[in-house]
């Protein structure tokens, strides 16, 4: 293993979880970015720790990368500690114990979306029966007029950017896996609304969040929405696009071009 001097300090400290080593062809590959990549990725995932003990988004993401690590390398140890973290929290017949659906939290949705690539690279079947699980909050979470997830049963009637990227490429897996395209028509219009109610038509950022009842503080009482544009949001804006372009392979080809026209508008 390549030792650089520049892993932070945090990640060196941390005790260690678990043996993790990359291949020599992952190792090269991530190398391309910078040699300091693959030594990062290594110790961080020998100290990694889940960050909360129910499911959540936090861990989700961590999953999420390591498994589009594992796609872009091959490299089995990357999907292997993504199998046995996951493992753990999903049972033999897909119940996920820490995952608590009538709080209609958006953000716990997405660590499903590593079900579908682990039921389709392990073959084992509770890993589908949790996606139903996991889908099971969308078929009864409280929209806006517009259709539109709220963000939270604490945040009622609001659209944040965030919650496009938490729930939405799930929920394109979700319509492939079972054949309902309606799904994906909704992920779009979902989309659709979210970038008319919040880019701000005269500079062509996107805000923040969008309240239809105009009741939280930072609403602007005209248009609803929230007076701040945040980059981590944006972030999550742009990457839900692209997970969901992505993910939408073989899905109507039109509302993947009306993917990629929201994507292309939001990198320009």
């Amino acid at each position: 293993m390549i030792v650089l001097p520049n892993v932070p300090d945090s990640v060196r400290a941390a005790p260690v979880k678990r043996p993790f080593t990359l291949s020599g062809g992952a190792l090269a590959a991530l190398s391309r970015f910078g040699a300091q990549v693959p030594v990062f990725v290594e110790s961080y995932l020998r100290v990694w720790a889940p960050y909360r003990d129910f499911w959540n988004y936090e861990d989700g993401c961590v999953w999420t990368g390591a498994l589009a690590l594992y796609d872009a390398t091959g490299d089995r140890a990357l999907l292997d500690f993504v199998h046995a973290e996951v493992g753990l929290r999903v049972m033999p017949d897909g119940r996920i114990p820490g995952f608590h659906p009538s709080e209609f939290n958006i953000d716990g949705v997405q660590a499903g979306r590593v079900l579908e690539p682990l039921w389709r690279l392990t073959g084992e079947a509770r890993f589908r029966a949790a996606m139903d699980a996991q889908f099971a909050q969308l078929l009864t979470h409280p929209r806006t007029r517009s259709g539109n997830y709220w963000h939270k049963n604490i945040y009622p009637h609001q659209v944040w950017l965030d919650g496009l990227y938490m729930a939405q490429p799930f929920q394109t897996q979700y319509a492939r896996v079972t054949d309902r395209p309606y799904l994906f028509e909704d992920t779009v219009a979902q989309f659709r609304f979210a970038a008319g109610a919040l880019k701000d038509p005269r500079t062509g950022l996107y805000r923040h969040g969008w309240d239809e009842s105009r009741l939280e503080r930072w609403a602007d009482p005209d248009t609803g929405r929230s007076s701040c544009v945040w980059g981590r949001a944006v972030g999550w804006w742009v990457m839900a696009l692209a997970d969901v372009y992505d993910l939408s392979q073989g899905l109507d080809a039109a509302l993947r071009a009306e993917i990629a026209a929201l994507l292309l508008d939001a990198a320009t």
